[in-house]
């Protein structure tokens, strides 16, 4: 996985603040310093944004500003879905309406639930 530089960017064009890659930065740097290697995949053609390993402990992630939107959701969803092990899989999001989220054992939650969470 890529850490976005921000700085970099916003020096050369004011406008390209992209808030999605923030929270995909977020999401790096809080299993990072979770004691996770993190990568991200390509399966299928189809990425998935994190994949995170600590010993022998594999989690899969995508990372979305929001999954109202059909494409998005299938998107998003759709990725995680094509992994055929049994590691845990969850969407990140800022959309409030991820309780309402049930799919394939998929785990949705809130990027703050995640952030707020002690480290193991």
């Amino acid at each position: 996985m890529r850490i976005w530089d921000y700085g970099t960017t916003y020096a050369r064009d004011k406008r390209s603040l992209d808030v999605e890659k923030l929270l995909e930065n977020a999401v790096y740097l809080k299993l990072k310093c979770s004691g996770y290697d993190v990568y991200v995949e390509r399966l299928t053609g189809k990425e998935i944004d994190v994949v995170a390993r600590r010993g022998d402990e594999v989690i899969y992630v995508q990372v979305a500003l929001q999954v109202t939107g059909e494409d998005t959701y299938e998107c998003e969803f759709g990725n995680l879905k094509l992994i055929k092990d049994n590691y845990p899989k969850y969407m990140v999001t800022v959309d409030p309406n991820v309780d309402l989220i049930h799919d394939s054992g998929i785990v949705a939650c809130m990027a703050r639930e995640l952030m707020t969470q002690d480290e193991k």
